[in-house]
């Protein structure tokens, strides 16, 4: 029953983070984040606990194997790296 409640938990994650990003990065020409391709720095925060937090679960017990999940792996991959991409554009502003 574990494994099933972090399956759901992860999926619940991902999906809550591939819809922060998809917000986030939605270009729009009169917000704050215009000049840093669309993200804002709060949505860059929520954005990077989501990633985390669909991360921990993820290392708490073996999911692998799980096909619906191992299909998000290149979700959680994309937005690690936007996240880190965003986080060193401010970094360097």
């Amino acid at each position: 029953m574990d494994l099933l409640r972090q399956a759901l938990r992860r999926l619940k994650l991902t999906a809550k983070l591939r819809a922060q990003l998809a917000a986030a990065t939605a270009p729009a020409s009169d917000s704050p984040a215009a000049g840093t391709g669309g993200v804002s720095a709060i949505d860059l925060a929520k954005a990077a606990k989501l990633l985390a937090d669909a991360e921990a679960v993820e290392n708490e017990g073996d999911l692998s194997g799980l096909a619906v999940l191992d299909a998000d792996a290149g979700v959680m991959a994309n937005a690690g790296q936007l996240i880190r991409t965003q986080a060193d554009v401010r970094a360097c502003h």
